[in-house]
């Protein structure tokens, strides 16, 4: 009977020590090291010197891992986070002095030896709170890194159109961004960009309202996006001059008939759609249907008009397939 008590109590010390290890997640299992001093300057005593703060909590988000946050309750003014990997962080202090909140918000980018980030003075922030916004493609769940997106914090601003072109944030490379210094348990609203990396991809509605969660807190949102181009078929043309080089600035057109696009050359009244040719000669068409369509591209060079040989080029009349993207290339001479 003794021998079996022992066992039983060997395995709940192995569980103790299995659920201690669990507040470090496993991630957290490197040699590396972010270290420092905290103090603050007293709302009540602001001609008093910055005092050193005791009983904090410190948080430290691991961005390269996604969901792995390292959290401990300081009993000191110093702190010491270890066992860190090389990567990017976000160091966040939480302190109450007399029912008072200070908080305290650094990135931090860890290289190849320890970090001593000496005194970080804790800030009074009253409304203080933080959003972690996750994006993904939606048929891969892969992550979608430096991605561009605009965050608004009011409706009839959100509702404006052409208002958010390039972004103003974006994700890290691990398709992740932690916005900052927003009201506590208010609505934001976010869009995506309309050029870049995010103009290929879609929300339900040209925004989406998000809510922050209470103060200090760091709330999850999980945006999962459909990617046009395998949501529906889609067509990339290439414009190119007689020695395959590309040509930007050119006017494309496609048809879904050949007989109005012979009739129609050159003025573009009557294409499914119209595109100009970027830098690299190309021109996106997206969101089309599963048809036949023919292609009329063409150039103003010195007031003459130069536009593509309907007989002699080649694969001009792509076939779109569901979830296909066409490439093709079309000479002007």
């Amino acid at each position: 009977m003794r021998t079996n008590i022992t066992f039983l109590l060997f395995c709940l010390l192995l569980l103790q020590i299995a659920c201690e290890k669990n507040n470090n997640p496993v991630i957290f299992d490197g040699d590396l090291k972010i270290s420092g001093r905290l103090v603050f300057q007293n709302i009540e005593k602001p001609n008093l010197p910055i005092e050193e703060v005791d009983s904090a909590t410190l948080e430290i988000v691991f961005l390269d891992k996604g969901d792995f946050v390292y959290t401990v309750k300081n009993p000191s003014s110093d702190f010491s986070f270890e066992n860190l990997s090389k990567g990017d962080y976000v160091l966040r202090t939480s302190y109450t002095e007399n029912n008072i909140p200070y908080v305290y918000t650094q990135d931090i980018s860890l290289g190849n030896e320890d970090i001593r980030l000496g005194d970080l003075i804790l800030e009074l922030k009253p409304n203080a709170t933080r959003l972690r916004l996750v994006f993904q493609e939606a048929a891969t769940t892969d992550y979608l890194p430096n991605f561009p997106v605009c965050v608004f914090n009011n409706l009839a601003e959100a509702s404006q159109p052409n208002n958010c072109e390039s972004g103003s944030f974006q994700s890290n490379n691990y398709g992740v961004l932690i916005v900052e210094d927003l009201i506590a348990l208010e609505t934001y609203y976010l869009k995506l960009a309309n050029q870049n990396a995010a103009s290929l991809f879609q929300l339900p509605s040209d925004f989406q309202a998000i809510q922050t969660g209470a103060f200090q807190s760091l709330e999850t949102v999980t945006f999962a996006l459909e990617n046009q181009l395998e949501a529906a078929p889609s067509l990339e043309v290439q414009v190119l001059d007689s020695l395959n080089n590309p040509i930007s600035g050119a006017q494309v057109c496609i048809y879904t008939s050949e007989v109005i696009r012979d009739l129609d050359a050159l003025s573009c009244a009557n294409a499914v759609q119209n595109q100009t040719s970027d830098g690299l000669g190309k021109a996106m068409f997206l969101d089309l249907e599963q048809l036949t369509y023919f292609i009329d591209a063409s150039i103003e060079v010195n007031g003459v008009i130069l536009h593509n040989d309907f007989s002699s080029s080649i694969n001009q009349s792509p076939i779109l397939m569901s979830n296909d993207t066409a490439k093709v290339e079309i000479i002007i001479k």
